[in-house]
């Protein structure tokens, strides 16, 4: 498969390949792909008739898919407890697990959690909504304890859909741990349970099945696998759109418009970006437009459109500053130094990776230190300060040390490396 990207047919090409695969083997004891792939595509370039196919089939993949859900018109109504009118307003017309629901969007943890004391569900119940409460600010640690709580709870009562329910939030919990091999695991031991549901008419069910399927995509994304991520993200929009959750339709939309981002498609990540801000803003919620444009400022950044990626980040910094988000503080910060750090903007690069870091230090996030630290390190490197390129590289795999981060350490490791040929 190799050789068919790169052309490799000739046998003076064959040995320059196996020199390529000794050298990485020398450098850290292991070959690994991605890097390998970004070697390869350095000393041949990918061979012009296997890139056009590879082009042909991003072209195909879900784009029709894509095209159809762009381009229809969406409607809620207030049935789904989703209507135009604020979610503050909306809030005090719901009561129970519906006005949880509608709590939880808003990002307002702390009213959830007294709520919930007040309502008596069983255990089970309980503990699934403080979990889904806690993601939002990040406390880890709670969340372990409730997941083995819920976990001796239902393999007590080895109930299937209790099961179900648990395993979708420890996957999105291995999200936040960075166990995204975990994660993808954990999805493949329920999707036996999830395929028996595929055509159930409860919303509730409906709503696991979606979040199961964002749950994967995150992990995918997160682990490269962006045209793989793209299958998985637009079923739970589709299955979002059917059970008329316009929160969640915005935040799918948001997170396709991030992804056509990546696969330069820009065209589509503008119409989606419009969709996701619509929709959210018809909602008039203000937590779930800083989700909303963090997502879409990540993908503008990625097509380099950085002034519109700016404006969208600093717009979602000032919201979660007010609303003292500061985990999401954290992860804006570090988007904005990449954002001055493209534009050669240097020092204000290096002082706003301060301001990521102390938020990240604050918020005891080590994926969101090890990335403030390294992009004080891509800053150096690009100034040619070589020597202080390489201390930060070193001081964020030192960060990395749990294990969980191989990729971003390889990427760390592959940095170091070509720093070190410089000298």
């Amino acid at each position: 498969m190799l050789r068919e990207m790169f052309g490799i047919t000739t046998s003076e090409q064959e040995r320059r390949f196996k020199e390529v695969i000794r050298d990485l083997e020398e450098t850290y004891g292991f070959v690994d792909k991605q890097i390998l792939v970004q070697r390869l595509m350095s000393e041949f370039g990918i061979d012009s008739e296997f890139f056009d196919q590879i082009q042909q089939d991003m072209a195909d993949l879900n784009m029709d898919h894509l095209d159809h859900l762009l381009d229809t018109p969406l409607k809620f109504d207030y049935e789904c407890n989703i209507c135009h009118r604020s979610f503050t307003e909306l809030c005090e017309h719901l009561q129970g697990q519906d006005r949880l629901e509608i709590l939880l969007q808003m990002g307002e943890v702390d009213k959830g959690l007294a709520l919930l004391n007040k309502l008596g569900l069983n255990q089970l119940d309980e503990i699934l909504w403080q979990i889904r409460f806690l993601i939002i600010d990040h406390d880890m640690n709670e969340i372990k304890q409730l997941l083995d709580e819920g976990s001796q709870i239902i393999y007590d009562d080895n109930d299937e859909y209790n099961i179900f329910r648990l395993q979708v939030l420890k996957i999105h919990y291995l999200l936040d741990q960075r166990q995204y091999d975990e994660a993808l695991r954990v999805a493949d031991s329920i999707s036996p349970f999830a395929d028996q549901l595929e055509n159930n008419e409860n919303p509730e069910i409906s709503y696991w099945m979606a979040s199961l399927s964002q749950g994967m995509a995150s992990a995918l994304l997160k682990m490269g696998q962006v045209k793989v991520a793209l299958d998985p993200l637009l079923v739970a929009t589709d299955i979002f759109i059917e059970i008329k959750n316009q929160y969640q339709v915005a935040v799918s939309f948001a997170l396709i418009s991030s992804v056509m981002g990546i696969l330069q498609e820009g065209n589509k990540a503008h119409d989606a970006a419009r969709l996701a801000l619509q929709l959210m803003g018809q909602l008039d919620n203000d937590f779930g437009l800083i989700r909303v444009k963090t997502f879409i400022a990540s993908g503008f950044l990625s097509l380099f459109e950085t002034d519109i990626a700016m404006d969208y980040a600093s717009e979602a910094l000032e919201s979660a500053i007010e609303m003292e988000k500061n985990t999401i503080i954290a992860a804006l910060y570090g988007l904005i130094s990449q954002i001055h750090l493209i534009e050669h903007n240097y020092n204000e690069a290096l002082v706003v990776a301060d301001k990521c870091l102390e938020y990240a230090e604050d918020q005891n996030i080590s994926e969101i230190r090890a990335i403030a630290v390294s992009l004080k390190g891509d800053i150096e490197a690009e100034q040619n300060h070589i020597d202080n390129a390489i201390e930060y590289y070193e001081r964020a795999i030192e960060m990395l040390v749990d294990g969980r981060d191989d990729q971003i350490i390889l990427d760390l490791d592959r940095r170091i490396a070509e720093l070190e040929r410089l000298r």
